[in-house]
């Protein structure tokens, strides 16, 4: 009953403070239209500032624009009854990210894909709704990665570490160390990234999101290694470092594209690996294990020489 009694009490507050508004409404008046003023002064600064977005605001007029040039251009080979009206959570924020990227042709493309994809009614199943989330969170540069592992997808792709350890007044490193930069490699300049040198940001960046895995593994073949290891930009820091009494040691890596990393290429239209020959990414692989298990010894054996013959496959520290 108390608590009834204080709501009550500020009820009563309110209504009498609001009763006597009017008779300080002359009083405040003028200062209520200088607030006024200023207020309508800040809203066309708003206003301005905002006004170079207003081409990332689309209307349906601009989204009818997109989807019958760069959307309709990629289902052109297809169907018109394989044409089917996509997932609202993936063609939503399609259609906002690429309205987001109208100035950035390499990722409005990328979106235009995957609404292609997601549109057909024989790739519609690649389409994962987290796509337009990670294509948002993509630079050009990182796209452009994304399509030369594509291309490349088994490798090998050498990434290396560079290590700082500090050598004491007997030439000794000393135990420990701290990494100077990880996962650099030439993937930038092969892919053809406007900034290939910072490429290890990038790898880092699609490696958060899932799509690649930098392992703590090491090719076999360490004629793999030989382009990082004669890296220009490399031999620089190591000699810095020695000049100032350290050391640069590099730490081998391999890069691996996830499962996951190929079904958005896939989606994206950029991996064009046949699915049913792609063993790693095979919706029957469990009834190819099951086929497997059952051949005899020698045919099993002779089988995975196939499987790996061509490729360099990276082994355990």
């Amino acid at each position: 009953m108390a608590d009834d009694s204080k709501i009550k009490d500020i009820i009563e507050a309110v209504a009498g403070l609001a009763k006597e508004v009017p008779i300080y409404q002359d009083a405040l008046q003028p200062a209520a239209k200088e607030l006024g003023k200023g207020l309508e002064i800040i809203a066309e600064t708003v206003v301005a500032a905002i006004k170079p977005l207003k081409v990332f605001i689309w209307g349906y007029e601009q989204v009818e624009t997109f989807l019958k040039t760069k959307v309709a251009h990629k289902l052109a080979a297809v169907p018109p009854e394989d044409i089917i009206t996509p997932k609202a959570n993936i063609a939503i924020p399609a259609i906002q990210g690429a309205a987001l990227n109208d100035d950035d042709p390499e990722i409005q493309d990328v979106y235009a894909e995957l609404l292609a994809a997601a549109m057909n009614r024989k790739t519609a199943g690649n389409a994962h709704p987290s796509f337009p989330e990670i294509i948002k969170q993509l630079t050009s540069d990182e796209v452009k990665i994304i399509k030369y592992l594509a291309a490349n997808s088994y490798g090998p792709h050498p990434v290396v570490t560079l290590v700082i350890e500090k050598i004491d007044e007997n030439s000794n490193v000393v135990p420990g160390g701290l990494d100077f930069i990880k996962h650099y490699s030439h993937i930038g300049y092969k892919a053809g990234c406007d900034h290939p040198v910072i490429a290890y940001q990038y790898l880092y960046n699609l490696s958060r999101l899932r799509l690649i895995e930098i392992l703590n593994s090491v090719y076999t073949d360490m004629e793999i290694y030989a382009e990082l290891e004669n890296d220009k930009n490399i031999k620089i820091i190591k000699a810095v470092y020695k000049s100032n009494g350290g050391n640069i040691k590099l730490l081998y890596n391999a890069l691996e594209v996830t499962s996951f990393g190929r079904k958005l290429m896939r989606a994206c239209g950029y991996f064009k690996g046949d699915p049913k020959n792609d063993f790693l990414d095979s919706e029957n692989m469990l009834e190819l294990l099951k086929s497997f298990q059952s051949l005899p010894d020698e045919e099993f054996e002779l089988l995975i020489y196939g499987f790996s013959k061509g490729y360099n496959k990276p082994k355990s520290y």
